[in-house]
């Protein structure tokens, strides 16, 4: 049996999901900045976790009884971010559309024009985002609590941010860590987030989008090969990333590109 609930962390009220199945485990989820600030404009460094889980255990306790303390908790899901601000939200989105011309191997690829791009994966995601549209919501909510001094903070905080981030599970985690449990313990150390963040990075920014690429580009890179090799490869390319349906047909009753 599966049952969901939820903690309201003061000051704020910052929503934490409680859940568990068939009791035998409990499973917490919350923004930690959202706990510390009212809002994840602001990023939190990892000094700053401690804090924010005991303030966690604390209300915890106070709403459904004890718990073991935040120093035994299994991690499952960290999100680790990174931003930039630029001068104008034009500026942001020109970038947001460079980034989307790229690709991330054995990732497949949501675009929300102009807002988001997300490379997803099993084991862990990559999103690049504007953030003051995403942070509308939130930005009503604080002003409909009547934490007015903290939304429009963080609106202008916003503004020109490109927001990169990391949403990585289990698996990814013991891959990096190195061990098959995570404590919280194990991510308090900002070259943990620095590492992958520019591990990510550095992938993301020398994989080039084929789709992108201009024919005399693709025929450069072909060009290690025999003209007839050449030819089928530059072919085989065309019909996989044409969008014209008939263009499509006619280059595959020309060439067989296997």
């Amino acid at each position: 049996m599966k049952l969901k609930n939820y903690l309201l962390i003061p000051p704020y009220n910052a929503i934490v999901t409680v859940s568990t199945e068939d009791f035998k485990y409990v499973y917490l989820e919350a923004s930690l900045p959202k706990v510390a600030y009212g809002h994840n404009v602001k990023l939190l460094y990892p000094y700053e976790i401690p804090y924010i889980l005991q303030k966690i255990e604390t209300e915890f306790a106070k709403q459904f009884g004890d718990i073991d303390p935040w120093k035994k908790w299994e991690v499952q899901r960290v999100d680790s971010c990174y931003a930039w601000k630029f001068d104008t939200a034009e500026e942001v989105v020109r970038i947001l559309r460079f980034i989307r011309s790229l690709e991330y191997p054995m990732k497949s690829e949501d675009w929300y024009p102009d807002e988001t791009v997300t490379f997803k994966g099993r084991s862990f995601s990559v999103t690049f985002y504007v953030k003051q549209p995403e942070f509308q919501k939130q930005y009503k909510k604080l002003l409909k609590a009547g934490f007015t001094k903290e939304a429009e903070e963080a609106l202008s905080l916003s503004y020109g941010v490109l927001r990169f981030e990391i949403r990585m599970f289990k698996a990814k985690l013991s891959r990096i860590i190195d061990e098959k449990t995570i404590y919280c313990k194990d991510l308090f150390n900002i070259n943990f987030y620095y590492s992958v963040l520019n591990d990510c990075l550095t992938t993301v920014l020398h994989n080039t989008n084929r789709m992108s690429l201009m024919d005399e580009e693709a025929l450069k890179k072909f060009q290690v090969f025999d003209e007839d090799k050449l030819l089928r490869l530059f072919c085989f390319w065309k019909t996989y990333y044409l969008n014209e349906k008939y263009m499509k047909n006619l280059l595959r009753s020309y060439v067989n590109p296997t």
